[in-house]
């Protein structure tokens, strides 16, 4: 899952009105068919909300051995895009009463395991779910068994032995530093708290209120039969990723379906409690006192414009990258089976291409995509 980085989408502000949605779905497709004419994709799906319409378009196919193409229903996993899920979560149990703004992480541990503190500092919740905690990206107990699946293996035993142990190199808060251990644990921790594990938490509190039935952490039989098959960058199979006990940190699958609901939320909340922590998710939280790499609310990137939230991920076959901005109201979602950061540049390309600005398609390097 990629560092976390500042975009700028920049000048934002007179939507393609003028553009019909036909016109408007043909000039989608220019920026994306150059992805998998040249092999840079083997298989992708783009989902796009503008004035108020939701459009699905698919390229590619799903593997190198299966013609087929992919849909909106096709399932992929989402890698880091999961973090903005993680922090709306955060943003429910606020509003529940069951954690406070500000509260110390410490306070949702099992007896017998501390938090690491630097200079009279706790940890707080809100600190995970900015990357201001002051964790590393990676626990140093981390030593995957499988190269292939690198985070299935890590336990709640290891996590805690981790936590017992370390000891912060600087007080928390005081710099941004990308942590998909913090976000994980965020996650485990607000799972705990409820008494949950963290795919039901996210299935009572986020999905099932947003009609969001194809996202999960473990795939049923039938989403299984709609699983992208993950290839690497350069189109040879490669092999999925479970991530277990950091499930928050980028452990859920989805599809553009799914995800388009998500991203409708944030330009129209729904009224009640999931509302109210959309809103506080998407708030964008103080600069920590050292110059940041980026800014964000709770989960989400803010890009330089200030305005747009995004996040990008990746695991072992997968590429996806949401932008979602409310000035105009746009969002898109690209979900890829192939592990290339190239998929990034497209989505906001796309998103671009939405709020009015001329966008070219890109140029590749053509080169034959890998068989098994």
């Amino acid at each position: 899952m990629p560092i976390g980085r500042s975009i700028g989408i920049l000048g934002l502000g007179t939507l393609l009105a003028s553009a019909g949605a036909d016109e408007l779905t043909q000039q989608v497709d220019r920026l994306a068919q150059p992805y998998v004419e040249h092999g840079v994709v083997v298989g992708m799906t783009v989902g796009f909300l503008a004035e108020g319409q939701e459009r699905v378009r698919s390229y590619g196919r799903l593997s190198t051995t299966d013609d087929r193409a992919p849909d909106g229903r096709t399932v992929y996993e989402i890698g880091s895009v999961t973090k903005p899920i993680t922090g709306i979560l955060l943003g429910v149990a606020v509003a529940r009463g069951e954690v406070r703004e500000g509260q110390p992480a410490a306070e949702l541990l099992p007896p017998g395991v501390r938090m690491p503190s630097c200079g009279g500092k706790p940890i707080t919740l809100e600190h995970l779910a900015t990357h201001t905690s002051g964790l590393p990206r990676l626990p140093d107990n981390f030593q995957p068994e499988e190269a292939s699946n690198p985070y299935a293996c890590y336990t709640e035993t290891r996590l805690d032995a981790f936590l017992n142990e370390h000891a912060l190199r600087r007080p928390p808060g005081e710099r941004a530093e990308y942590s998909n251990l913090g976000a994980g644990l965020l996650g485990h921790l607000l799972a705990r708290r409820a008494d949950r594990d963290f795919q039901q938490l996210v299935a009572e509190r986020i999905a099932q209120p947003l009609g969001m039935t194809d996202t999960a952490v473990s795939l049923s039989p039938e989403m299984r039969e709609r699983l992208a098959p993950p290839h690497r960058a350069d189109g040879s199979p490669d092999t999925g990723w479970d991530l277990a006990i950091l499930a928050g940190a980028g452990g859920l699958r989805s599809t553009v379906q799914d995800m388009l609901r998500l991203l409708a939320a944030h330009l129209d909340p729904p009224d009640g409690v999931l509302g109210q922590a959309i809103e506080r998710a998407w708030t964008i939280q103080p600069d920590p006192g050292e110059p940041p790499d980026f800014s964000m609310g709770w989960g989400w990137f803010v890009a330089r414009d200030g305005q747009t939230r995004w996040h990008n991920g990746q695991t072992g076959g997968y590429r996806s990258m949401a932008l979602v901005g409310r000035e105009p109201p746009i969002a898109v979602v690209v979900l890829a089976n192939t592990a290339t950061a190239e998929v990034d540049r497209l989505a906001e390309d796309i998103f671009r291409l939405l709020a009015g600005h001329p966008v070219e398609p890109r140029t590749f390097e053509s080169r034959p995509a890998k068989g098994p």
